[in-house]
């Protein structure tokens, strides 16, 4: 290598990706990993909707194409060869701005390219107080956004709280419980008290 090379690497400017993203560098998406594999990332941003894709696991089987109204609720995921969308009966803009203490009671439908249609409701808490949440070496202020979610036909509940950021409008951490009536609560195995989405890095995507 020789000095010119050197000197070159020195003070060659550092990649957009060793920032954090903040408000201006999210508009051209941002990706959140885990060392397991694990991924989020946003990659655009469509008005009040989200497009992001996310694995949930080491395996690829489990990446899904999402779209979801401000990075709060879902519209539609895409993966493993079957298309929902999910069509809510209420105004999704009416909960925002979001307001501390504040709870929602919805109800939506999910409909499967498969033909199957289930319906279900949700109730959404708004945490008291914003918190602060560290990924990696960023840090960001995120609401805690405790919701429950029950299915009419099986009564299958899935509870949890997302740790959303409205600087990137998406959430940064997910904890999930999964309720199976007559099993208890399950999220990976009978005896799980439920999983958290975590991430160890983000960054923009250049």
């Amino acid at each position: 290598m020789t000095i010119a090379t050197v000197v070159a690497t020195i003070l060659s400017p550092m990649p957009a990706s060793a920032a954090c993203p903040d408000a201006q560098t999210a508009a051209r998406g941002f990706k959140l990993t885990h060392a397991s594999g694990r991924f989020l990332e946003v990659t655009k941003y469509d008005g009040d909707v989200v497009h992001y894709r996310e694995q949930v696991s080491p395996s690829a089987a489990t990446a899904r194409d999402i779209t979801a109204y401000r990075g709060v609720l879902g519209l539609s995921s895409e993966g493993a060869g079957e298309r929902n969308e999910i069509v809510w009966a209420g105004s999704l803009a009416a909960l925002f701005p979001l307001k501390a203490g504040a709870s929602h009671d919805l109800d939506f439908v999910v409909r499967s390219s498969k033909g199957t249609e289930r319906k279900a409701h949700i109730r959404l808490e708004i945490g008291s107080a914003m918190a602060g949440l560290a990924v990696g070496r960023c840090g960001y202020e995120v609401w805690p956004l405790k919701r429950e979610v029950v299915f009419h036909d099986t009564g299958l509940k899935v509870s949890g709280t997302d740790y959303w950021s409205p600087v990137l409008r998406m959430y940064l951490r997910r904890d999930i419980r999964v309720h199976v009536p007559g099993k208890g609560s399950t999220a990976g195995g009978p005896s799980s008290d439920g999983i958290s989405l975590t991430y160890d890095t983000i960054e923009a995507r250049p």
